[in-house]
């Protein structure tokens, strides 16, 4: 009797533990399964190894592209500082020295209309070079002149002899 006693709690005893285990396995795959869906980029630009410069959206009106997005090996992050009447052809990029900044040409539509449309007539551009900050991932400068410049030792953007900014 007492074997029969035993081997029936020691069923009962790897049943429940079986149970768990597999309660345990069907969350984790209920937690894997939700993951946020990776973004089709229409254009991706290396900055370095890790880092590339990446967009979501195409302005095929005017051949640029907006929604910028930093992508540091498999994570995506939304550039912060940017409006969704910023355009880049994605090039001219230019890498600080110490490869925490890059500077990029960018374009500034003004619209007509006061309407969300941004498709409408464009009446003004700003041309002008966004400073990103790579390891906080947002503009942190707009420089309306001086794209031209390219960057010193010092970690200063310099145009045509002159020191147009300073961030090392």
């Amino acid at each position: 009797m007492k074997f029969y006693l035993s081997v029936f709690l020691v069923s009962c005893f790897y049943l429940i533990i079986s149970c768990n285990q597999s309660k345990k396995t069907e969350q984790k795959k209920s937690t894997e399964e939700i993951k946020i869906p990776k973004i089709d980029f229409i254009k991706t630009i290396p900055i370095t190894g890790v880092v590339s410069l990446a967009f979501a959206k195409t302005d095929t009106a005017f051949n640029t592209f907006y929604e910028p997005y930093i992508l540091v090996g498999q994570k995506e992050y939304q550039l912060e500082g940017f409006s969704d009447l910023n355009r880049s052809n994605g090039q001219n990029i230019a890498l600080s020295p110490n490869g925490d900044y890059f500077i990029m040409q960018f374009f500034e539509f003004g619209c007509t209309s006061e309407e969300e449309d941004y498709t409408a007539d464009f009446v003004n551009t700003n041309d002008f070079c966004a400073i990103i900050d790579i390891r906080h991932k947002r503009l942190i400068h707009k420089i309306l002149e001086y794209c031209d410049g390219e960057w010193n030792a010092q970690g200063q953007w310099v145009s045509n002899g002159k020191i147009v900014l300073s961030l090392d």
